[in-house]
């Protein structure tokens, strides 16, 4: 039995201070292990069948949660990148834009005004027509 040399990142930073990062050496323990059951031709043994499932599943947080962090820094970077900048074409065109939005909002209130008034048309002219045929037919009986 001899001495390995491990060249791994073992620290992590918590709150501003650097601390042991307890999982990676826990997996690091693992992979010795495993190597050494792995050296024995012990590799059919449960304790060794255990230890490699343990340390796969391991494997498999640490990148989710590498990729968690990853995707948040991004995000945190996208968010104070479109806050600082604007494009040129957004800075140029920027009333247009806000004129063409307004333009819709607008085009969908006069609709609905015009509506109403066809509405209110239709109604006063049934009206009319009414009162029209009224009087006539009381002119008519008379």
């Amino acid at each position: 039995m001899g001495v390995n040399i491990i060249k791994e990142n073992i620290s992590e930073i918590n709150n501003d201070c650097i601390r042991h990062n307890p999982n990676k050496i826990a997996k690091i323990i693992m992979e010795l292990i495993l190597e050494e059951i792995k050296f024995k031709d012990k590799s059919k043994d449960e304790q060794y069948m255990l230890l490699n499932t343990k340390l796969k599943n391991e494997n498999k947080n640490d990148k989710k949660v590498k990729k968690e962090k990853v995707k948040a820094k991004a995000i945190k970077q996208r968010s104070k990148h479109s806050k600082e900048h604007t494009s040129k074409f957004n800075s140029k065109y920027e009333e247009r834009i806000k004129s063409i939005k307004n333009t819709d909002k607008i085009k969908q209130e006069n609709m609905k005004l015009y509506k109403k008034a066809e509405e209110l048309i239709d109604k006063e002219e049934k009206d009319e027509k009414d009162k029209f045929l009224k009087e006539t037919y009381d002119l008519k009986n008379k």
